[in-house]
């Protein structure tokens, strides 16, 4: 029940950015259908076999892959991902194998750590996020069908996937955020320096 509540509102704090603080237009208006539609699907499931798949997690994969294709492309950014992608799946991996190591809720500390591997590799913000969509979707999916291979799970796209990716955006969004205003502070104190 804590991570239904936890996971909506996350996801509806996102909206709400990406609502009243990005620039009208298409790519907005995809955004917010994309978030809505995803909100939507978080109940469903599709049973493949013994394995329930999230549509949820099938949308959000999708979208980020469009949302990763339209944007700049580069080998570095595509190795940037992939080493944001292994870093996701060992900090999933340690958080199974030895959860007494967490000394944070691991909905806090890999998120946390997520966004430090992912602000060194990047710098532009969009791929940051484009990364971190892809990069940890693909971890999550990597990640359970590892653990459904050891017959330890038989979901893919868990609630506590969606908790790590909106708090790892939120988490984007509040450093753009501090640098924006770090910027104009700076900028202000230039203009009555000089």
């Amino acid at each position: 029940m804590y991570e239904e509540f936890l996971t909506y509102w996350l996801i509806w704090i996102i909206f709400i950015i990406v609502y009243f603080f990005m620039k009208n237009g298409m790519k907005r208006s995809l955004f917010l259908f994309w978030i809505l539609l995803t909100i939507i699907a978080t109940n469903i499931f599709i049973n493949i076999n013994s394995t329930s798949v999230s549509m949820a997690f099938i949308l959000l994969l999708c979208g980020a892959i469009i949302f990763y294709v339209t944007n700049s492309f580069s080998i570095y950014k595509m190795i940037a991902t992939f080493s944001i992608m292994i870093g996701y799946v060992s900090l999933l991996m340690w958080k199974k194998i030895t959860p007494i190591w967490f000394f944070m809720p691991s909905y806090f500390m890999i998120p946390v750590l997520s966004v430090v591997v992912i602000t060194f590799l990047l710098h532009d913000h969009y791929e940051q996020i484009t990364a971190a969509l892809v990069g940890i979707s693909f971890g999550q999916s990597i990640y359970e069908l590892i653990i459904i291979s050891y017959q330890l799970n038989t979901i893919i796209g868990e609630r506590v996937f969606f908790i790590h990716i909106s708090i790892t955006i939120l988490f984007l969004i509040l450093i753009q955020f501090i640098q924006l205003c770090l910027f104009k502070v700076s900028n202000k104190i230039r203009s009555y320096l000089v």
